[in-house]
């Protein structure tokens, strides 16, 4: 009896897990499938909608758009069958490919969002003068300027790499020497953070300034228009950052702290490692990016128009602004 009880038990606990485990698999697939789409509904509107291609500045939401989409197609997918299959390790190819992947957009999504918190600063400091600071040519330097960061981090990950993190999921994830380390934790996370931060802040004070100027009814008519422009371009950074910093950032600063602790990876939650959740937190980004982009009017409009949600004279209209304004319309 006692050990038909045993069994039954071990036999309910095991079930009870592979329940978790598949729920777990199910919430990652739902993710995974959710930057996909939503990356590809960017790229569709880009693609019809002339009016986006127009705004240089729009170069830089593309850009995030890639990366996001790599993240879905190769990341993501990748993850969830080493996670679902623990302990199964793909070939020494498919390895090297998906670590090169992984380190890049990881490496590359900070620095992406970093060089478009630039860019929406120059605008909202400098609105009259930002067609002469943000050339077409400094747009494709700053983009190919992250692609290249995120190549020359991914080979600098691969080639430092010492041993793979089996705790993490059983292979593939690798473990760079603590100088490969130190140096990527600076350029990846100290620096551009930094940056974000101090930017940000800059955006808000200049934002706080001219509310107070809009309340006391200082400046004409195209002043007032142009505050608002201003305001909604802070409003699409804001978001963008905030929801960076929501999502990514815990999972880095768990890494740091895991360094120090050997044991807090095999803590689990619903199924899923502690290490797990915060990564898969991580990767919600990429999917919630492209609903952010609709607080831009010109991305809301093309959304709008992609999906029949609006009625087609009003976004037909032709834009109240000419194609070589970078600011955003509130109309």
């Amino acid at each position: 009896m006692n050990s038909t009880a045993a069994v039954l038990n071990v036999t309910e606990k095991f079930t009870q897990s592979e329940v978790l485990n598949t729920w777990a698999t199910v919430i990652k697939s739902v993710i995974c499938v959710s930057t996909i789409l939503t990356n590809s509904a960017v790229f569709v509107v880009f693609g019809v909608d002339e009016r986006l291609r127009n705004y240089r500045h729009n170069a830089f939401i593309l850009n995030m758009a890639v990366i996001d989409f790599l993240t879905g197609v190769v990341s993501e997918p990748l993850i969830i069958y080493q996670e679902y299959y623990t302990g199964s390790s793909l070939t020494a190819g498919a390895c090297v490919f998906f670590r090169l992947v992984y380190a890049g957009v990881i490496n590359g999504t900070f620095w992406a969002v970093t060089v478009t918190t630039i860019d929406k600063f120059v605008y909202i400091r400098y609105p009259l003068r930002y067609d002469a600071f943000v050339t077409t040519k400094l747009v494709a330097a700053m983009i190919a300027g992250v692609w290249v960061y995120m190549v020359a981090s991914a080979v600098a990950v691969e080639l430092t790499m010492t041993v793979d993190m089996t705790d993490w999921t059983g292979a593939c994830y690798p473990l760079t020497r603590f100088e490969t380390g130190l140096a990527l934790m600076v350029l990846d996370f100290v620096i551009p953070v930094g940056l974000m931060v101090a930017l940000n802040a800059k955006i808000f004070r200049i934002i706080t300034s001219h509310a107070r100027r809009m309340r006391t009814g200082s400046g004409g008519r195209e002043d007032e228009e142009l505050r608002k422009k201003i305001a909604a371009s802070a409003r699409t950074i804001f978001l963008l950052v905030g929801s960076f910093f929501c999502t990514v950032l815990p999972f880095f600063l768990f890494v740091a702290i895991e360094s120090g602790c050997d044991y807090c990876h095999r803590y689990t939650v619903g199924g899923m490692k502690t290490n797990q959740i915060f990564l898969w937190f991580c990767m919600l980004n990429s999917a919630i990016n492209p609903v952010l982009y609709a607080s831009d009017v010109h991305f809301k409009r093309a959304y709008c128009k992609l999906f029949r949600l609006c009625s087609g004279p009003r976004s037909d209209r032709v834009h109240p602004f000419s194609t070589n304004t970078n600011g955003i319309s509130t109309k």
